[in-house]
């Protein structure tokens, strides 16, 4: 394996040897075998990321994008607050090229970008370290189950992901103007594709300083480190002053679940990487290392991010691991007396116990845990009623009520001179006081039914009252979702006469 730092790899002298392929890296023409490789990768990569894609449910941030893509500009007061991928959706929904009603159409977009996000990982990585080590990379990033969901899931830190890492697989090795000029584009439709985006700023303007700390005078490294802390106090004082996510984590608790998300092996074989792999690479270090100190920071203010923003240091984390493991396998290989089968089999265990645990991981994401979303989609369903009941309808929900709103009225935000969905009403529950905003639903004239749907944290909050606040409604349907780290069942509640 390579130095995974491009510059002190290339000052160091090389031997006198024919270069293999493990030594080989991205400056270099691909041969048709790791072309080959690469493909069944992407290929895997791509049937992960489109299955099931059309049977989850929404969650709060797609019905967001939804809002953002249907609602018409000219009557959209927060246009401007939108990002870049918002402005495609809206393109793409006016020309045809995608439908509205369902949601794989509105996934496909997003799922698109991170299939090409795969072998994208492998260009990226080849401009670092080995072309072994890229597949190895481009391998772990298929089966992530971080990724994945990211990739199902029809919101912008995908998107800024992928465009970030083209900037890296773009970067110049020498003055070629086209390579400068693409890199800088991609780094800027990054951060035109998220907020948090402009996090990577910070990271190239470190690896900067870092990189002329040792030619630097005194001064000069005493003026390097003043900027630095200067421009991460900045960093952490926009993380705190900006929006905040209502249903991620605070405190230490936000940074366990960013574990989580990236996964306990993959983080434990990037630390491995980072203390054994010489030269130490400090820059990957940085691009994970001052993202989560930033967004961590806000965090623990009290200002939590959506956890997904932090998937900016995914990539480098697999490269970590990639890198760890294909040193095991050359530390296996060296220390038996010949390299056999048996040698490379001990060597590959710590990739292929990587790979397992993540593929393991993508199973249940797909499976056991619902693609990681509550069941509204059901919830709306059971609200509607059979056939012979009336079509007058009213349904009050807490955080769920846009997710609600893009089920029960579809047309809700695009059609803004006449009502789509006569008779049939979607309310808004004020979270800060549940309580009376279902107190009011008792005595609310409706001529039709009216629904009550609850997530679970909404039920615990309403039973810990000393007053039921549900006795003039009954319950008719519970549909589990218990998640690993929240447990996203819902409850549908009828209101009964007096």
């Amino acid at each position: 394996m390579t130095d995974p730092d491009p510059e002190r790899g290339r000052t160091a002298p090389r031997e006198e040897r024919p270069v293999t392929r493990a030594q080989q890296t991205g400056g270099d023409a691909w041969p048709r075998r790791d072309l080959l490789m690469l493909l069944g990768i992407t290929i895997a990569g791509a049937a992960v990321r489109l299955f099931r894609i059309e049977q989850w449910s929404l969650s709060a941030a797609e019905a967001a994008t939804w809002r953002a893509a249907t609602t018409p500009l000219a009557s959209d007061s927060a246009a401007g607050a939108h990002s870049l991928p918002f402005y495609v959706l809206r393109w793409l929904f006016d020309a045809g090229v995608l439908a509205t009603q369902r949601e794989d159409w509105l996934r496909l977009p997003f799922a698109f970008v991170g299939i090409l996000a795969v072998p994208l990982a492998a260009a990226a990585a080849g401009r670092l370290t080995a072309r072994s080590t890229a597949l190895l990379t481009a391998g772990l990033l298929a089966l992530h189950p971080w990724h994945v969901a990211v990739s199902q899931t029809a919101t912008t830190p995908g998107i800024a992901l992928f465009f970030a890492m083209a900037a890296v697989a773009l970067a110049p090795r020498s003055a070629r103007w086209w390579r400068w000029l693409g890199a800088s584009c991609c780094f800027l439709l990054a951060v035109a594709c998220d907020p948090f985006a402009w996090l990577l700023v910070v990271v190239v303007a470190v690896i900067v300083s870092g990189s002329s700390w040792q030619a630097a005078s005194r001064p000069g490294r005493c003026a390097l480190a003043a900027a630095c802390t200067l421009l991460l106090v900045a960093s952490v004082s926009w993380t705190v002053r900006g929006p905040s996510c209502a249903d991620a984590e605070t405190g230490a608790s936000w940074l366990f679940v960013a574990l989580l998300r990236a996964g306990l092996p993959v983080a434990l074989c990037a630390v491995a990487g980072l203390l054994f792999l010489r030269p130490l690479p400090w820059r990957l270090g940085v691009a994970i290392v001052v993202p989560g100190f930033v967004l961590g920071s806000g965090a623990i203010a009290g200002k939590p991010a959506d956890p997904d923003a932090l998937v900016l240091v995914l990539p480098p984390l697999l490269l970590l691991a990639a890198s760890a493991a294909e040193r095991c396998l050359l530390l296996a290989r060296s220390s038996a007396s010949s390299a056999g089968t048996g040698a490379r089999a001990i060597g590959a265990l710590v990739g292929l116990g990587l790979a397992a645990s993540l593929a393991a991981d993508t199973f249940l994401y797909a499976t056991e845990a619902q693609g990681g979303r509550a069941p509204w989609r059901e919830a709306a369903r059971v609200t509607l009623g059979g056939p012979g009941e009336s079509t007058e309808l009213l349904v009050a929900a807490g955080v769920g009520a846009d997710i609600l709103t893009c089920y029960l009225r579809p047309d809700h935000w695009a059609e803004r001179t006449r009502d789509p969905h006569p008779g049939r009403v979607v309310l808004q529950l004020d979270p800060e006081n549940l309580r009376t905003a279902i107190d009011g639903l008792r005595t609310r004239a409706a001529a039709g039914r009216v629904m009550l749907v609850l997530r679970c944290d909404e039920m615990a909050l309403v039973r810990t009252k000393a007053e039921e606040p549900l006795r003039s409604f009954e319950l008719v349907s519970v549909l589990p979702c218990p998640l690993e780290r929240r447990d996203e069942t819902l409850y549908v509640y009828r209101r009964v006469a007096e």
